[in-house]
C-alpha cells in the first residue's frame, strides 16, 4: 500500500539534483525521504488516476522491503528517518493535523514491529519517542502503548490495532476524489 514507492511518481533530474538526490546513508526508505524532501521543496506534480506500470513481488528474505518488517537493524534506523520527515514537514510549515495523525501513525507502525518481534521495552521507548515529539494527547499515548502490550503479550492485535489507527485518524487520508485530476504548485 505504499504510495512513496520508487516507481509512483516521476521527477525531473535536474529537480532531483536540486534536492539532494536519494539519501544514501539510510538503510531503508529512501524513497520516502526522496518524495517527501521533493514535496517539501515545492516539487511540482500532477495525480494521474490511471496505474502505468505494476510490481510483481515475491518474498524473499534478503531483500531490504522484506526485512524492514522483521530486521532490529532496520528498525533502529528508520527511526531517524521518521524524526528527519517530521522535522521537514514542520520547518515548511506544512505539517497540518492530518500530517500530524499520519506521521504518528509511522511511530506506532514501528513500535508494532518492535513488539512482534519480542521487545517490549524498545516498542514502548519508540511509541513514547513519537507521542512526545508529535504532541500526542494522553488518551492516545495510553491507547497505543496498551496495543503494544497485548501483542507481545501474544494477543491477537492486528485486527484491533487497524481499526484504533483508523479511529484515531493515524493513517494518510485518501485523496478527495475532486483532487483526482488537477495539479498542484
Amino acid at each position: 500500500e505504499c504510495v512513496w514507492e520508487i516507481t509512483g511518481p516521476v521527477w525531473r533530474a535536474a529537480f532531483l539534483k536540486a534536492i539532494g538526490g536519494f539519501d544514501e546513508q539510510l538503510k531503508s526508505m529512501q524513497d520516502l525521504d526522496l518524495h517527501v524532501r521533493a514535496i517539501v521543496a515545492g516539487g511540482r506534480y500532477l495525480f494521474v488516476r490511471e496505474t502505468d506500470h505494476d510490481i510483481r513481488g515475491h518474498l524473499d528474505p534478503a531483500r531490504t522491503s522484506q526485512r524492514h518488517f522483521s530486521d532490529p537493524e532496520l528498525f533502529r534506523s528508520s527511526e531517524a528517518l521518521r524524526v528527519k520527515l517530521a522535522g521537514l514537514v514542520s520547518e515548511a510549515g506544512l505539517m497540518t493535523w492530518t500530517r500530524r495523525r499520519a506521521t504518528l501513525g509511522l511511530w506506532f507502525s514501528a513500535s508494532d514491529l518492535w513488539a512482534g518481534a519480542g521487545n517490549l521495552r524498545d516498542a514502548l521507548s519508540t511509541w513514547s519517542r513519537g507521542c512526545a515529539a508529535l504532541k500526542a494527547p494522553p488518551g492516545l499515548r495510553i491507547e497505543g502503548a496498551l496495543l503494544l502490550v497485548m501483542k507481545r503479550l501474544g494477543l491477537p492485535t492486528q485486527r484491533l490495532a487497524g481499526r484504533w489507527s483508523g479511529m484515531r485518524r493515524l493513517r494518510p487520508e485518501p485523496v478527495p476524489i475532486e483532487l483526482l485530476d488537477q495539479t498542484s504548485g
